[in-house]
Formats: structure tokens, sequence, C-alpha cells
């Protein structure tokens, strides 16, 4: 059925495809299932391990810019201003982590430059005054530095209706949501590992933001991307959808997008929405057979 200038319209088709977001997708299969209790298993854990992968401001520092490069043998990624890097499989292994990246821009605001370089000048003044003569030297990135989390799937996690509707009688959306502890965990040993490599080659000194180093939390500079709700599986019991896309116990009825992910990693999720598009696009080609 669509809805349309307040008139209803029913639509046959012999595929369907929710393809509405990290958010919208859930919400129309939850209020679906609602409305016709026979067509949707109850079973399905629709609307829940929902994830994100925070944005946060973990710390500041000032490290040597060249030296970096050269320590990671220009392993990592350098463009709009920025350094980014991330972890290893084995660190990840040993320390038994999340995945995580980590950037600094090349040119902070100057009164950042300053109360870092103040900050390190109490702590350590012979490496203070090393820094600055990479300021004047130009080797310098100096600033804060930000991370972009991988968060675990977790059930309690999810998306509900409310009670409250919008402007077609549809009901709205409740997120039950709580920070992971795993992930601020991960940015405490993530932050450390690059500290003590900075200290160690002296490249530079980094100061993790307080609360992360106490494990009280992190502050979310940006949830973007929405993840999981109509996770992909094989089992009925903890997946919406099976390996083609295809909601469990329905025919023709498919869902795509970030809310097939089963985990959310740190990277932006776009290319693996467009590869499960293209692949469930691939698939109904040759079910239709045009």
């Amino acid at each position: 059925m669509c809805i349309s200038n307040n008139i209803k319209k029913n639509v046959t088709a012999k595929y369907f495809i929710l393809a509405c977001g990290g958010i919208e997708n859930s919400r129309i299969l939850l209020w679906t299932k609602e409305q016709n209790q026979n067509l949707i298993d109850n079973i399905l854990p629709i609307g829940k391990y929902w994830m994100n992968h925070p944005w946060i401001l973990s710390g500041s520092g000032a490290v040597n810019r060249r030296k970096l490069i050269n320590k990671l043998n220009n392993k990592f990624l350098d463009y709009d201003g920025l350094l980014h890097f991330a972890t290893k499989k084995e660190l990840l292994k040993s320390k038994k982590i999340l995945n995580a990246h980590m950037f600094m821009k090349y040119d902070e605001d100057l009164k950042i430059y300053k109360e870092v370089m103040r900050d390190i000048l109490c702590v350590a003044p012979k490496y203070g005054n090393k820094i600055v003569q990479m300021v004047l030297g130009k080797d310098l990135q100096c600033g804060n530095i930000y991370m972009q989390l991988e968060e675990p799937p977790n059930g309690n996690n999810k998306i509900v209706l409310d009670k409250e509707k919008d402007a077609y009688g549809i009901p709205k959306v409740k997120l039950f949501y709580k920070q992971s502890k795993d992930s601020l965990r991960t940015a405490k040993i993530v932050m450390d590992e690059f500290a003590n490599l900075c200290r160690k080659d002296d490249i530079g000194r980094i100061a993790m933001k307080e609360n992360i180093y106490n494990l009280e939390g992190f502050e979310s500079i940006g949830t973007y991307h929405h993840l999981g709700g109509t996770r992909i599986g094989i089992n009925k019991f903890n997946s919406v959808v099976d390996k083609d896309l295809k909601v469990h116990n329905v025919n023709n009825l498919y869902v795509s997008g970030s809310s097939n992910f089963v985990t959310g990693g740190y990277s932006n999720p776009t290319f693996t929405i467009i590869q499960l598009a293209l692949r469930l696009a691939d698939k109904l080609d040759k079910e239709l057979n045009i």
C-alpha cells in the first residue's frame, strides 16, 4: 500500500524491496508486522542489534609528521589535510579489542596548538623545547585526535514503535541505545598504544581524554551511520533476512541497506550498501529473466 496526498493505493508486484535506511527499514517492518500478524514471523528480531560507529574526540597531542610517516612506511591514508591510521589485525587479536581508526588534522586552530604545547611543556619540558623547533621547521602535526569506533551488536540496543504517529498514521520510533564498554576499552587501548609508540620512538607526545583514560565514557560527536535492525543471517532467532536479503519465511520481501549489517566496523558503510544492492539486483534479474 502507498499513501499519496492522503490517498491510499494498493500496489501489486512479484517482488518487494525495502530500502529505506538504518532506522526506517526496521520501523516499516515492525509496522507491517503489526498490521498483518500472519505475514511476518513474530520470532524475527526486527529492530534489535542497532548500532553506529561513534565518532569521538579521544585526546590531543603533537607528533613529528615526518618521523611518523617514516615509522609507518607510508601505510596510512593522507588526504584533505588529515593524517589517518587504524588498528592492525595483530593488535585486535592480542588485546582482544574492536576495530578503530584515528585521525589528526594537519592545521588545527592556533589556540589548540598553544594549549597542547603548553601542556606538554608542563609535563615534559625537554620534549616541549623540541616541539618549538618542530613548529619552526613545519614538521609538527599538532592538535586534537579523533577516533571512529566499532560497536559490538547488542540485542538491547533496539528500535521499537512509539504510540505517537506521524502525519500518515504510521507509528514513530523509539531508539534504545547504550554506549558499549568494549568500544570505550578499545579507545583507551588504541590511544595507549599510539602514545607509547610516540614516546618510545621520540615521535611526539599524546594526551588522552580523562574520561576515556578512566573508562567513564565518551562523548559522541556524530552518529551519522545507522546500522543493524534487520541483520543478515541463517537463523531466524538472531537475524531478519537470509543470505539473499530475503525476509525469513516471506517469499517475495527483501530488505537492503545498512540495517542488514551484523557489525559496523569503523569505515563508511556506503560501498558495502552498494555492493549488497548490486548483488540483490543481479539475483532478482535472474529470477525475472529480464
